[in-house]
This record gives structure tokens, C-alpha cells and sequence, in this order.
């Protein structure tokens, strides 16, 4: 039998904890909370309990034990943990919930179901649920409204804190997105780009408005070994609570393209008496963009029009070197690898959408692939370009005017009323209209070739860019050109018959 002394003596139990935050990486400190509930671990040997284990948790507040990611596996009715203590010992009861009575009286009948004691800290073997006497009762009362009313004191003073940020136009808190890092003191934050964002947030934007699928992208960033956001989180996981290492997706990369942050723009909830209105309105927070206007709408519209369903192309062998290119010089149709019995491969005519019904022109893939190649290789009367792109009145006067059809498209976001927003929408479009007529008669901009040099200063030709190309090096090269095939037929033997010329010479 227990003596007054010793009121935990035969009690298994675990103590429920709280962490303030991770530590960060390589840091070995005692925050104030976790100090407090080793003290729970040693006043409950000291009060003759058998310490069983610590349930610890970064999630707290009004989350439930069975939603939180440790302390679920104690606690959980069909788990074999549950039946391992007799007890949960707490400093305070904001280690249970800080919830309301409701919250507290699920708690409570899952104490009773599972016949577990609830026992928070103190002097006379603390305070138990269910109570021993009276003045069990009322403290335990008195107590678990107390973490309640603690909770939305803080909430509400994070809650001020963040709209008094707000209305100065400071960081109020949120992910911080790739390219940006956090510059400033404690109530005075904002996001400057890195340069990791100068360098690789314009080449992510420009692929996509090229047409380049979000898969693609991904695959690029992984390829050239840049980490996303959040590697560096898992980095400083311990090596055994580790999942896989974070991989860019197709997910993260069409977030980024619609995030407005890269043309200056962070957005952060509005809060009005305290709520916060998650979509109903934003608060708009200026920061140093890294794209402009027009290339973040360019891709944005690319995205949005980009097309869906499953995957086109090659599934197990790598895509074929005239695909894209190829075309039956009979009736005009592109013409497409096709594997058959026996392992043979042509391009065969395709025909025509919605009907595609090919007119019968077959060639070994291996036979075509060749003569391009070679007569690739004998290209060397071409020099290569590349252009150079000389800016002039357009370039600025188009940005100035993309500017202000963002601004059009957040109208409806901004709370005015009919009136206001009526007239703001009169003097956006008055103010591009007025860019437009300057657009007319603006300097061009221009693209300058300009011939590239091989490594010994002579002209470089497309017979020595297709010979140092890959597969994926020598389809880039291959767009700029139509290529076109057909049979012809001389004394009764056929012949391949060939046309290599750059694009804009074919209508």
C-alpha cells in the first residue's frame, strides 16, 4: 500500500513533455520547458513511480495527445504502448491540451476508459485525475482552464504582434521561399534575395515560358544538385529519423512559379479582431523581386495552358533523333519511331489530326538517323550564332504594361468598394492604354547574331556543334531545321530521297 510519502510507489508512468523547438544543428542546450519536464521524470521517482519514458512533441497547443506525433503511440487504444504505464505525469496541464472543457473532457474519458491516471506535478503527490479528493477536483478544474486561458492570451498577443507587423509592412512570420533569406531585427524583418535566387529562380521561370514541362524542370534542379527548401530542415534531422532526401517536384516548382514573391510581392493573411482570414484577403508586404512582370506572367500563362493528362513519349527507351523533325515529304504528315515484331524500327508517316492515318512511307530508323548524320557532319560551310539581345524602348515600355495588367488582375483581392474599385480599374487602364500608343513607336528591341569561336578562335560550324553533341544535344540542334523523306522509284528500285532545310525557309 502506498504511504503519504511515497504516493507513486507500484505506478508505471510516462511524463507528457513539450518542446520549445528543435534544436538547431549541432546544438546541445536545455531549453527552460524540456528543464521543466525533467523535473516532472525526477519529482515522480522521487515520489516512488517507475519511469517508464518521455512523450515529447514540438506540436502542442490545443492538439490532442492522440494527434501528436510521439505522444500518439502511448496513447493510442489498439497500440501496445497503452498498456506499458499506469500514469502520465505533467508539469502543467498545458501538456495534455491547452483546449477548452470539451477538449479536456474527451482527455478525461479516455483517462477513465483506459484506466490511466492524469497527474500533474506538485506538493502531496500533485494533483490526480481522477481525483482522490476534493481538492483534487478543484485544482484540476482550476488548472486545465488556466491552460486554456493561457493559450489565447498568447494567441491573441501573436495575433497583435503580427497585425502591428503588418500594418508597417514587416515580415509577420511564414515559409521562407527559395531564393530569399530573412535580413533584419526581430520586428523589423524582411526578405532580401540570396544568391542562390539571382542565379537560379530567372533560369527556372525562363524554362517554364519555354514550354518546358514542371517534370523536366524538377528533374534539371535535382541533376545539377541544388537542394529545395526543405533539405537543409532535413539535414539536421537525426540520421535515424530520417525519410528520403528531399527531391525538387513537379509540385514545389508550379508553387513557385505562382508565387508573387518573385516579382516583389509577399503575401501574408489578413487579420481583422483577432481572426485571421486565410483566403479571404491579403496584405500585400513590397520585398526586392527577382524576375520581372513579364517573364513571371509569360509563365504563368504557360502553365495555365499547359497541357494535361499522362505521358507522352517514350516509356523504357530513349526518344528518337528525328522526332520533331521528320516529315513525309509525300503528303507532309510528321512522321514517328515505331518498334514492331522482330524488333525492327522505323519512322512511319503519321498522318494527320484528329484522324491520324499515315500514307504508307516507312524508313529504318537506323538507315534515316544515318544520312542525317552525315550530311550533319558535312555541314561546314554554316557558321554557328548565338544572339545577343540588345533592349530597347520596348523592353521597358512592355514591363511597365504587364506591371499594370498584375495589378488589374488583383482588383478583386483588395476589399474596395464597386465605386473605388471602378475607378482604380478606369485609371490602370487609361495609364496602359497611354503605354500602348508609346509602344508603337518605341525603339525595337533587336537580337544580334553573333558567330560563336571554337576553343583556338576559328568560326565554330554545325558540322563541329553536331559532332561534340549528345542525343539531347543533337534534337536541340535538329529544331531549327525541317526535315522531310520519301521513296522514289527509278527502273523498278526505290531510292530515299531527303530534304535538310532551316526552318524559316519552309512555309
Amino acid at each position: 500500500m502506498s504511504t503519504p510519502e511515497q504516493p507513486l510507489e507500484g505506478l508505471r508512468f510516462i511524463v507528457a513533455a513539450r518542446q520549445s523547438r528543435k534544436p538547431r544543428a549541432g546544438e546541445k542546450v536545455e531549453f527552460p520547458i524540456e528543464a521543466q519536464d525533467k523535473r516532472a521524470k525526477e519529482w515522480g521517482i522521487d515520489q516512488g513511480g517507475q519511469y517508464v519514458d518521455t512523450a515529447a512533441d514540438f506540436k502542442s497547443g490545443v492538439v490532442a495527445p492522440w494527434d501528436r506525433p510521439h505522444t500518439k503511440e502511448w496513447v493510442r487504444e489498439t497500440g501496445a504502448k497503452i498498456h506499458g504505464y499506469d500514469a502520465i505525469v505533467v508539469t502543467k496541464t498545458d501538456r495534455l491540451s491547452r483546449g477548452t472543457d470539451e477538449d479536456f473532457s474527451m482527455i478525461e474519458a479516455w483517462a477513465s476508459r483506459n484506466q490511466k491516471k492524469l497527474i500533474i506535478v506538485g506538493p502531496d503527490g500533485g494533483v490526480w485525475y481522477p481525483a482522490r479528493h476534493d481538492s483534487d477536483f478543484w485544482q484540476w478544474t482550476a488548472a486545465k482552464r488556466q491552460a486554456n486561458r493561457e493559450w489565447n492570451d498568447i494567441r491573441d498577443r501573436s495575433m497583435n504582434r503580427q497585425l502591428d507587423l503588418q500594418t508597417a509592412r514587416k515580415l509577420s512570420g511564414g515559409a521562407i521561399p527559395f531564393g530569399y533569406d530573412v535580413s533584419g531585427t526581430k520586428f523589423d524583418k524582411t526578405l532580401k534575395p540570396n544568391d542562390l535566387g539571382w542565379e537560379w529562380v530567372p533560369p527556372i521561370f525562363q524554362r517554364i515560358r519555354d514550354g518546358k514541362s514542371l517534370a523536366k524542370v524538377a528533374a534539371w534542379l535535382d541533376s545539377e544538385n541544388l537542394k529545395p527548401v526543405t533539405w537543409l530542415a532535413w539535414s539536421k534531422t537525426d540520421p535515424d529519423e530520417r525519410g528520403p532526401e528531399p527531391k525538387w517536384s513537379p509540385k514545389s516548382i508550379a508553387q513557385m512559379i505562382r508565387n508573387r514573391i518573385y516579382i516583389g510581392e509577399r503575401r501574408a493573411d489578413l487579420i481583422i479582431n483577432g481572426q485571421r482570414l486565410r483566403g479571404k484577403g491579403v496584405v500585400r508586404i513590397e520585398v526586392e523581386p527577382l524576375i520581372d512582370a513579364t517573364l513571371w506572367l509569360a509563365a504563368n500563362k504557360r502553365l495555365a495552358n499547359a497541357p494535361r493528362g499522362g505521358r507522352r513519349g517514350p516509356k523504357n527507351w530513349e526518344p528518337a533523333l528525328l522526332t520533331g523533325s521528320l516529315f513525309c515529304q509525300k503528303c507532309g504528315a510528321p512522321m514517328y519511331r515505331l518498334k514492331v515484331r522482330g524488333g525492327y524500327v522505323y519512322y512511319r508517316c503519321h498522318g494527320f489530326l484528329p484522324n491520324p492515318k499515315g500514307c504508307g512511307t516507312l524508313v529504318a530508323e537506323s538507315l534515316m538517323d544515318s544520312i542525317v548524320d552525315e550530311e550533319m557532319r558535312d555541314n561546314d560551310d554554316a557558321e554557328t550564332y548565338d544572339y545577343v539581345f540588345e533592349p530597347g524602348e520596348e523592353s521597358e515600355i512592355q514591363e511597365e504594361i504587364d506591371r499594370i495588367r498584375v495589378k488589374l488582375l488583383d482588383l478583386p483581392t483588395k476589399g474596395l468598394s464597386y465605386e473605388e474599385e471602378d475607378a482604380e480599374r478606369a485609371k490602370l487602364r487609361t495609364k496602359r492604354e497611354e503605354l500602348e500608343s508609346q509602344l508603337k513607336n518605341a525603339k525595337p528591341d533587336r537580337w544580334i547574331p553573333k558567330a560563336v569561336l571554337n576553343d583556338d578562335g576559328t568560326p565554330q560550324t554545325e558540322a563541329d556543334r553536331w559532332k561534340a553533341a549528345d542525343l539531347a544535344g543533337k534534337r536541340e540542334i535538329l529544331k531549327k531545321y525541317r526535315i522531310t523523306f520519301m521513296w522514289d522509284e527509278f527502273e523498278g528500285e526505290r531510292y530515299p530521297r531527303h530534304m535538310i532545310v532551316p526552318r524559316w525557309l519552309t512555309p
